[in-house]
C-alpha cells in the first residue's frame, strides 16, 4: 500500500497494521482486527472505496501470521533495536 502524507502525519498500511507517524517521530500502531476495519480504513485513511478489498483478508491474515507469529531475527528486532533506541534518546531530551 502507497504510504499517504499529510502536513503533520505519515500513514502506512502494511498487511493487519496501520501506523500514523507524526510530526515529531511519534508512531500509532494499529492491528486491524475485522475485513469491514480493512474497507473502512482504506476508505476514511486512504480515500479508496474498495469493498471488494474485504475478500483479500483471508491471505492479509495469513501472511500477517506467518511474518509476526514467531520471533524472526534481522529486520523485525533491528527495528524493535532501533524504535528502543530512539525512545532513549526522546526520554533524555
Amino acid at each position: 500500500m502507497q504510504p499517504r502524507r499529510t502536513v503533520d502525519t505519515h500513514v502506512s498500511l502494511r498487511g493487519r497494521v496501520l501506523t500514523i507517524t507524526h510530526a515529531g517521530g511519534r508512531e500509532d500502531k494499529t492491528v486491524l482486527e475485522s475485513p469491514g476495519e480493512l474497507v473502512t480504513t482504506l476508505r476514511s485513511r486512504f480515500d479508496l472505496d474498495v469493498p471488494e478489498a474485504a475478500t483479500l483478508w483471508p491471505a492479509i491474515c495469513a501472511r500477517h501470521d506467518a511474518v509476526f507469529s514467531k520471533p524472526q531475527k534481522g529486520r523485525l528486532g533491528a527495528q524493535s533495536q532501533r524504535d528502543d533506541e530512539r525512545r532513549h534518546r526522546d526520554e533524555r531530551s
